[in-house]
């Protein structure tokens, strides 16, 4: 005889088994849209879960008519488009070299939110879409907010064809305030997985002149502080994510604020 515990646990295992399939249906049919260059199977955990859970809610929301918002206060915000970490993550120490010849670490992050995107050159559509929309990201948030400053870093993750000389060149095509970002294969790898990012070249493709490396396909967002904040999965909504920004260094300010200083504290 089942007990309500044991008849509870079943119910639960249906529906995780419910959950897990519309999430696979919705993970093969993304793979078969992914170029070779975005990978699902590459994600980090986190983010597999994330898109998983998006999954679920894209379903529900197809399905189930939205609820009226009429008698919402006016003052709620929106949601984030993004997955922000609950608590902003600090980043280790790292050297770098930029497209310039100069040296990118950790103290490059002060000052302004940052974007940061691992890809390669010779990628023919996810990095440069990308890159596009991080440059349209940026324009919208300085038209809306000019006092925050905001900066995209490009860390190739192939460094035997993407020299200083080729960086530079490439970054040229997306805008001001693009810093093209290489390194020694160890290094890139320790800087890549602070941010939970894989990445790999292909075993039958080793060899080829016109190899495609698999990597992580995301956004990260690191803050003034130089800790990681949020990560966007792509494709990249330009005034959403710029208002996500926004909204992130306004909480930050008014936290700033809030912190009393030794003469309020006595």
């Amino acid at each position: 005889m089942k007990t309500p515990s044991m008849k509870n646990k079943a119910r639960g295992d249906s529906l995780i088994n419910f959950v897990f399939g519309i999430g696979v249906r919705f993970n093969k049919l993304f793979r078969r849209q992914l170029p070779a260059c975005a990978s699902l199977h590459l994600l980090s955990a986190d983010a597999q879960l994330g898109f998983l859970a998006r999954s679920i809610c894209l379903t529900f929301l197809l399905a189930v008519p939205l609820p009226s918002r009429a008698h919402e206060p006016a003052s709620a915000p929106p949601p984030l488009n993004s997955f922000e970490l609950p608590q902003p993550k600090g980043l280790q120490q790292f050297a770098l070299t930029d497209h310039r010849g100069v040296r990118f670490d950790k103290a490059g992050f002060e000052g302004r939110w940052t974007f940061v995107l691992f890809g390669y050159t010779h990628c023919t559509d996810v990095c440069p879409a990308t890159l596009f929309e991080l440059r349209e990201t940026r324009r919208t948030l300085a038209s809306a907010r000019s006092d925050i400053a905001t900066a995209t870093i490009f860390v190739s993750v192939d460094p035997q064809r993407d020299t200083r000389e080729r960086l530079a060149a490439y970054v040229t095509h997306f805008g001001e305030g693009l810093r093209g970002v290489h390194g020694a294969p160890a290094s890139v790898k320790a800087f890549a997985e602070q941010f939970r990012v894989r990445y790999a070249t292909a075993a039958s493709n080793r060899r080829a002149a016109q190899y495609v490396v698999d990597h992580t396909a995301s956004v990260a967002l690191v803050g003034p502080d130089a800790r990681l904040h949020a990560v966007f999965m792509l494709p990249l909504r330009p005034e959403q994510v710029a208002a996500d920004v926004a909204r992130m260094d306004a909480r930050m300010q008014t936290a700033r604020h809030d912190i009393p200083t030794p003469k309020d504290a006595k």
